[in-house]
């Protein structure tokens, strides 16, 4: 039997100010797709039988639905949230194809303007974009180099304050509710029906007695999408300057995630 991969929207996005917001399904079209580079452990999501992020069963009074919640064995294991943690901090940290999303769009006959080394070189591009007009007119900015390592870094009390992008995907991750997370398993269901019953798995998904949920499974070649927001800048000059450049721009990156068989 071939193998069927999904492409699943998380539906969560955090913002690089420190702040959380999860949010509900949303249209399956996003906008300004970044891809990474680096792969996410399947993992961090499915261990196996009984064992994985998103469990499923039929749902309440309708068994032609499903409903899905966070499996609590497994979100209680800190070892798993240290390994998605760990692998989103890698992602954050590895090149990205900025292609598909502005203002990197505009930039297509030059690779290196699109294709970013980090997260935070996307970020840093994406405001020297909104405050000079190019992607690569980062020569006024003073603290470039403390910028990128503050929006890449996962670390507490450092000097400037990282970001912990990692940090705060993990944990939207961590707090999805039963609607979310129905909304996940039905995407993935919905594209590969035979993860609904696997067969020699011994799971009994069916909420009649004896109830039972499945692990939702997800494959090495599967596709993930988790969202960071930009806020607009906070921009201070040095003195003798007679402007301070202004971006009231925010901007949300889809970032699109593979997973990788480990």
């Amino acid at each position: 039997m071939s193998t069927k991969n999904v492409s699943v929207n998380f539906n969560v996005t955090v913002d690089a100010s420190g702040n959380v917001s999860v949010f509900s399904q949303p249209s399956t079209t996003l906008q300004d797709t970044i891809v990474a580079t680096v792969p996410l452990p399947k993992s961090t999501l499915y261990k196996g039988a009984d064992n994985s992020l998103i469990k499923f069963q039929d749902a309440a009074g309708n068994v032609n639905d499903i409903h899905a919640e966070l499996d609590t064995v497994f979100t209680a294991t800190a070892l798993n949230k240290t390994a998605m943690t760990t692998g989103f901090n890698a992602i954050i940290n590895g090149q990205f194809d900025c292609s598909g999303a502005a203002p990197f769009s505009s930039y297509l006959s030059t690779p290196s303007y699109y294709t970013r080394s980090n997260f935070g070189q996307v970020a840093l591009g994406k405001y020297a974009h909104d405050l000079f007009g190019h992607v690569a007119a980062t020569a006024a900015i003073d603290n470039d180099t403390g910028f990128v390592d503050a929006m890449n870094g996962n670390l507490d009390g450092q000097t400037p304050v990282h970001a912990k992008i990692a940090t705060l995907l993990t944990n939207a991750i961590y707090l999805l509710d039963a609607t979310k997370c129905t909304a996940i398993a039905k995407q993935v269901i919905g594209q590969d029906s035979s993860r609904a019953g696997l067969p020699g798995t011994g799971e009994d998904n069916d909420r009649a007695t004896p109830a039972g949920f499945q692990a939702l499974e997800f494959k090495g070649g599967d596709t993930i999408y988790v969202q960071v927001k930009l806020l607009a800048p906070t921009v201070t000059v040095t003195s003798g300057q007679q402007s301070t450049p202004v971006s009231t721009a925010e901007r949300t990156y889809a970032l699109k995630i593979n997973l990788n068989g480990l």
